[in-house]
């Protein structure tokens, strides 16, 4: 019998899929292959060792290692100190007239914006139409050789900040008290009670408080001043209130201050 060679096998392409062999894999991309595993088990481990130092640093209250690298946050300012008022134990009594003749009245000071009218007086006082948050007045200034502040008389309404610790039966009071002091407050001032009497301004409720005040940082190199403040009850939401100052070089005017409140009235 003849001898035949046998039928070649089919080309792969025709090889059914279930027992089509597939090609090898080249060497080059199964060591990539390797490569990315063992780093994503080396990160993976990684992070499980940073997260458990973490933990246990926190637990243990000791500082943060990652400290400095958040981001900055800045706490919001906290709120400046509440103003407060109590009432001393007595007040100091009504104001003694002081004695001599007052200077010349002029006119009226009308300031409607605190609901309040004074006496204007003449020289050496001169009116102002306001000055910080005083909305009316006048003063006495010496200009040359070197400024000096001598008098003042000025009116307004009560400083926002001081209204919380103004309510309550003894607001009025408290008004007068807390103007006085805030007055003398950047000046090293100390105060010396020499009147605190409740009286009407027209009918309306009103409190003075009487002061001599002592500097130790003065201003303008006067030391000593006698400070009159009135709060009266105008039938606004904040008392009207006046400030009456005389320096000690100047107390010849002193009887200015006994005009200044006679004179005081409520207008609408």
């Amino acid at each position: 019998m003849a001898y035949s060679p046998a039928p070649p096998p089919p080309s792969p392409a025709y090889w059914p899929a279930a027992v089509r062999p597939e090609p090898p894999a080249p060497a080059h991309r199964r060591t990539i292959v390797i490569v990315v595993v063992i780093l994503l088990v080396v990160a993976v481990f990684a992070a499980t060792v940073v997260a458990f130092v973490l933990m246990k640093v926190r637990a243990d209250g000791g500082p943060d290692p990652y400290a400095g690298a958040y981001p900055v946050v800045t706490a919001a300012p906290s709120p400046t100190s509440t103003v407060t008022w109590a009432p001393s134990e007595r007040s100091a009594g009504p104001l003694r007239p002081f004695p001599g003749k007052g200077t010349k009245v002029t006119g009226v000071v009308v300031d409607k914006s605190a609901g309040l009218s004074f006496a204007r007086l003449g020289a050496p006082w001169k009116p102002i139409k306001g000055v910080g948050s005083h909305s009316g007045g006048m003063e006495y200034v010496v200009e040359k050789p070197k400024f000096q502040w001598l008098t003042g008389a000025y009116s307004g309404l009560l400083y926002d900040k001081l209204a919380p610790a103004a309510t309550g039966p003894n607001a009025l009071r408290a008004a007068a008290e807390l103007t006085a002091q805030q007055s003398v407050k950047n000046l090293d001032g100390r105060l010396t009670p020499i009147a605190g009497q409740h009286f009407k301004v027209g009918g309306h409720q009103a409190w003075l408080s009487g002061y001599r005040a002592n500097y130790t940082n003065p201003y303008s190199g006067i030391t000593e001043r006698t400070m009159i403040v009135v709060a009266v009850d105008t039938g606004r939401k904040l008392p009207g209130v006046l400030e009456i100052s005389v320096a000690k070089p100047v107390y010849k005017l002193l009887p200015d201050i006994t005009t200044l409140i006679k004179s005081l009235k409520v207008v609408r």
